[in-house]
């Protein structure tokens, strides 16, 4: 449909930009138009999960419907609706993932729960979803970096190096994880050079806000273990 096509066009500019406002009202439509011709768009599920703040992305979704791809997903949304803390959205999303879904569907909330396990500090719960969506043909980059994220942050560097092993990360990740093994050595110029590249993975994804938040948080780290070492 060339007006999907040209909502999908718009959203990718405003990304770049940084206009998060203007860019969710974009979705918004698409999200409309996928709604009433029932219609489905990776594109659109992949810049909605991109955008921070879930809460305010939920308000703007059509009503969940079970039938339908866009009303599935406005489904998994609804973890982000009613003031739900993180408890309260892995119990949504555990039966959530309970339900008939479609495979596309299915897979986002799965990473949606592993990541909000992780921000619980349940690690355990986090890689045994990942490791899920590892056993899938073909798992994209992000997925095994995320899994190599949380064994860095479990502390099981040989559980990460056997990992590292079987699922070798592109260019841009295996920077980034190269970057957080840098920084438990006290290697200050190689971690700085990881957190730069996630910063600006993060503002290539349209999340500019934490790509500053990451960088100064690194910065601020990376001063105070240049005096340390003083």
């Amino acid at each position: 449909m060339l007006l999907l096509e040209s909502l999908r066009q718009r959203s990718d500019q405003l990304l770049y930009e940084g206009a998060e406002g203007a860019q969710l009202d974009v979705l918004e439509l698409a999200a409309s138009l996928c709604h009433s011709h029932a219609l489905s768009a990776d594109w659109l599920a992949k810049a909605i999960t991109r955008l921070p703040g879930f809460e305010l992305t939920a308000q703007r979704l059509p009503s969940p419907d079970p039938d339908t791809w866009l009303g599935q997903l406005s489904g998994m949304f609804e973890a982000w609706r009613d003031d739900r803390r993180t408890a309260g959205r892995v119990a949504y999303l555990e039966d959530f993932m309970r339900r008939p879904l479609r495979s596309d569907i299915r897979r986002r909330a799965r990473l949606r729960l592993a990541y909000a396990h992780r921000t619980r500090g349940d690690h355990a719960q986090c890689l045994g979803l990942l490791t899920e969506a590892l056993a899938e043909d073909s798992p994209d980059d992000e997925t095994r970096y995320q899994v190599a994220r949380t064994l860095h942050a479990t502390g099981d560097y040989a559980a990460l190096r056997a990992h590292l092993a079987a699922f070798p990360l592109g260019d841009t990740t295996g920077l980034r994880i190269r970057g957080d093994l840098a920084f438990d050595r006290g290697l200050l110029e190689e971690a700085i050079a990881g957190a730069a590249l996630r910063a600006q993975y993060l503002r290539s994804i349209g999340q500019h806000r934490l790509a500053q938040e990451t960088a100064e948080r690194h910065e601020c780290t990376g001063q105070s273990l240049s005096l340390n070492t003083r």
